[in-house]
């Protein structure tokens, strides 16, 4: 219940991590954010849980970049 972090996975390659927090931003504040393009997966920690979640239950299958993005904890 005290995560805060989210795991987005199948992100697409030359998604910026610039890029991935702004998609992100509209959730609640964003404390760190970290893209891994060789395994081309990203974390995403967020201030809140409440932030969090609500990224992870709106952002689901969302586009960006060239694929659809898997979230999770």
């Amino acid at each position: 219940p005290e995560n805060t972090t989210i795991f987005v996975q199948r992100l697409s390659s030359g998604v910026t991590e610039d890029e991935l927090r702004s998609f992100s931003q509209g959730f609640g504040e964003i404390s760190h954010v970290k893209i891994r393009s060789d395994k081309m997966f990203a974390l995403v920690s967020f201030v809140t849980h409440d932030a969090a979640k609500m990224a992870i239950e709106q952002m689901q299958d969302y586009p960006i970049g060239s694929s659809r993005v898997h979230l999770s904890w």
